[in-house]
């Protein structure tokens, strides 16, 4: 079918701003999954190449190196209503079973949408009692999202692709714990879900059947359902059951995609941009800084990691509220290098010890209120309600912004200009090699 012009924007978008994300890839866990992948030394006639590198690995290794890239810095996109990452799952497995197969760009972009859809759909279904038993939601769903879109680019028959959905699940876990303990599980995560999608497409061919069942009621009871939700009976199974009904598949969910414009949670986007507002007025002087209190929605609250007080690591870093307000506030931005050593910025630790994390029911999700009291008991105060447009960037507003990150990398102009080029006419690819040279370095 011929895609909403909407719906294409919005696929070209998530194309843009996940492989410039791929492209600025960079840190500890970049370089060991690179080794990793490298020592696997598999070497395939129809090998595939990892986003963001001119490497040749097997199209399963491929993936994983490149999911891993595209979520690296915390940049990629986002389905907010499932609270995944769909992106850096669905696109490195996708462009690796393009590459082998061949298709041509607009049916590359069909086969994004349709693991989108898919992911989204379950996800929105699911992500309740997902989240209550502490799994991440973007390493439960981004599985079926890469092997639906692997499935489609693969050329699967209809009962093929139901079989790779069924058997990516097998695949689906992570834990959100990592961003408690500021362990390294978030950086692979997203890589572990696109290298799903690969092989379940490749259990598929082999021969292998998933289970016709899997989204019933009775066949996730521990996992994934929400207790509160089955009292009501109203069930996840049965929500899928009624959006599935061809005359209820009015909604395309790709168009919901958020974006970021810091290197951190999508929860701290709103307190990230209150503080840099505050910064002009503290005269940068953040040692004039008595008591910050950051407001967030309960829910946002109670996320994995965001009342971090002292994170060690990057993982804990980029989700921890209180570090992310005071380092914004010391050094007058978002540093995306001290959020790869917080234990050396001894300044803005100081200043997180005086950031108070507080929940406000009167808020909505990804909404904050900053209340910055200064030592002459002067309280600077604003507060951020996101709207539809917030995080839901244009196409030209999103371009301004990768390719500001790009130059601020040290890429030249012209590499940039060559994405977004190439995403802008992808639907007029014979095939989708110029998609992938386009965002190698």
């Amino acid at each position: 079918m011929e895609l909403p012009e909407p719906v294409l924007t919005a696929a070209t978008s998530v194309l843009l701003n996940d492989l410039s994300c791929a492209m600025l890839a960079s840190g500890p866990v970049v370089d060991k999954a690179t080794v990793l992948v490298s020592m696997s030394g598999t070497r395939r006639r129809n090998a595939a190449t990892p986003l963001g590198t001119r490497a040749k690995h097997d199209p399963s290794d491929a993936a994983f190196l490149g999911g891993v890239r595209t979520h690296a810095l915390a940049l990629d996109s986002t389905h907010y209503p499932s609270q995944a990452h769909l992106g850096s799952a669905i696109l490195p497995a996708l462009l690796a079973t393009a590459e082998e197969s061949g298709i041509t760009g607009s049916a590359l972009v069909s086969a994004l949408v349709a693991g989108w859809e898919t992911a989204a759909l379950v996800g929105e279904a699911f992500v309740s009692g997902v989240m209550a038993r502490g799994l991440r939601a973007s390493a439960a769903f981004g599985g079926i999202g890469s092997a639906t879109s692997a499935a489609v680019a693969a050329g699967l028959d209809t009962q093929g692709i139901a079989n790779a959905i069924a058997l990516s699940v097998n695949f689906s876990a992570g834990l959100s714990r990592t961003f408690v303990d500021g362990s390294d599980d978030w950086s692979i995560q997203l890589g572990l879900s696109a290298q799903a999608g690969v092989r379940a497409v490749q259990l598929v061919r082999a021969g292998f059947q998933g289970a016709a069942g899997t989204f019933h009621d009775d066949a996730l009871p521990l996992l994934w359902h929400d207790d509160a939700r089955r009292g009501d009976h109203v069930t996840a199974a049965h929500r899928l059951d009624h959006e599935l009904e061809p005359d209820s598949c009015v909604k395309w969910r790709i168009i919901d995609t958020v974006y970021k414009w810091y290197s951190a949670c999508n929860i701290l986007q709103a307190p990230i941009a209150l503080a840099v507002g505050f910064v002009p007025k503290l005269a940068a002087d953040p040692a004039s800084i008595k008591e910050i209190r950051c407001f967030l929605n309960p829910e946002d609250w109670a996320y994995p990691g965001i009342c971090n007080a002292r994170p060690q690591t990057l993982s804990g870093a980029l989700m921890s509220a209180a570090y992310c307000v005071a380092t914004t506030l010391t050094h007058g931005e978002l540093d995306l290098d001290l959020l790869h050593q917080p234990h050396n910025d001894a300044q803005a630790a100081h200043l997180s010890e005086r950031v108070r994390i507080i929940a406000d029911p009167k808020l909505p999700p990804l909404a904050a209120r900053l209340e910055v009291t200064l030592a002459n008991d002067r309280t600077l105060s604003n507060t951020l309600v996101p709207t539809d447009d917030t995080f839901a960037f244009t196409w030209g507003r999103l371009s301004d912004i990768c390719a500001d990150r790009l130059k601020a990398a040290g890429h030249p102009p012209s590499q940039f200009g060559t994405l977004a080029s190439t995403v802008a006419s992808v639907t007029t690819l014979q095939e989708a090699t110029p998609l992938i040279a386009a965002a190698c370095l």
